[in-house]
């Protein structure tokens, strides 16, 4: 493999170990969970050797019947996600104009008022104030709407969580906590909400067979994810502007919205997931070859490198990512090993006897 060009390759799992790496360039490219123990690893370029910052594609919706249909799984109605949810998705809204009243980014809400078989809507009303509903199962529901609006032509990030145990209802923006609720006598979220379809940029009501037309969401989406858990205030800032690897715990579904990427892409209809349920989509509303669904994202995540374990054939890594980091052979490892950090303030190294 020596001198061979990965650059945007996503490499997750690889095990190179062994490999001849000399001169081989890994800029941009996913190293998440890679094996290179052992490795000859001198001159090769790890600049940015991550999940790659940008997200490629996005998709575009046109706030008409655009929609992800996810259909329905039986986690969706069950504990723990009923109990303790964490619902986040990346948005830019088209314009800077009025979006519909009941506009809607991910949900799984069954009609066009309020219903027992209604669980949870995460949204935005017309002058771009994010919106937050949970529906129980004695069809009762609880709104909450941030202060600031957010259709200004701009990516932002949303993330709802709510807990039936506490009763509490937040909602973050930008991964920072903008407002919450305690309902107390609330409890959990529907259970009876079997056959409601999980919709991303709608919602059940809103999307064929069902013809509500005032929740359609328009404007560009990525990175949705569901959790079966009410995530901490510290890991949804931590993690919003990261790319996951789609096995972490709690994460029920995971949905990049970056199909659009590579030749034969913008005629695929398929929305993927990538955690271990493998809760897949297909795009409404757009015909059966929906290119102009896809489009070039201007959205950037943050650098992410896992830990690489190194063997004793170590060469040179240049990298400019300050959250890399490697842990050096065992200190029984025959040879010596020298490291260089400049500037120090971009990155530090640890004696490995020491990790």
């Amino acid at each position: 493999l020596s001198g061979v060009n990965f650059k945007g390759t996503d490499l997750t799992g690889c095990n190179f170990t062994n490999a001849n790496l000399t001169n081989t360039d890994f800029t941009n490219a996913t190293v998440m969970n890679i094996t290179s123990t052992n490795a000859t690893t001198t001159g090769s370029n790890l600049s940015q050797a991550i999940t790659n910052m940008s997200s490629g594609y996005v998709l575009s919706l046109d706030g008409v019947n655009d929609a992800v249909d996810l259909s329905s799984s039986s986690w969706m109605n069950t504990t723990p996600f009923t109990q303790t949810m964490t619902v986040e998705c990346w948005f830019k809204t088209a314009d800077t104009s009025n979006q519909k009243l009941y506009t809607t980014l991910v949900s799984r809400w069954a009609t066009g008022g309020i219903a027992a078989t209604s669980q949870f809507r995460l949204g935005m009303n017309a002058s771009g104030q994010i919106t937050s509903w949970i529906g129980n199962n004695s069809g009762s529901s609880v709104q909450l709407t941030t202060t600031p609006s957010y259709k200004d032509g701009l990516w932002h990030h949303a993330a709802a969580t709510y807990s039936g145990v506490t009763g509490v209802l937040m909602i973050y923006i930008d991964g920072a906590l903008t407002t919450s609720s305690t309902n107390a006598s609330f409890g959990n979220l529907s259970s009876s909400a079997s056959g409601i379809r999980l919709i991303i940029g709608s919602d059940h009501a809103g999307t064929t067979p069902n013809s509500q037309s005032d929740r359609q969401f328009r404007g560009s989406m990525s990175d949705v994810r569901i959790w079966t858990a009410v995530r901490s205030a510290s890991e949804i800032a931590n993690n919003y502007r990261s790319r996951l690897i789609g096995n972490e715990t709690s994460l029920a579904g995971y949905w990049k919205l970056n199909q659009g990427y590579g030749n034969g892409w913008g005629s695929y209809s398929a929305v993927t997931d990538s955690s271990n349920n493998q809760t897949y989509g297909t795009i409404v509303g757009a015909g059966a070859t929906p290119s102009g669904s896809w489009i070039v994202s201007d959205i950037n995540y943050k650098p992410r490198v896992s830990t690489l374990t190194l063997g004793s054939n170590n060469g040179v890594y240049s990298f400019s990512d300050p959250s890399f980091s490697f842990i050096d052979p065992s200190s029984n490892s025959l040879g010596d090993f020298s490291y260089l950090v400049s500037p120090s303030t971009v990155a530090t190294v640890s004696n490995g006897a020491a990790t």
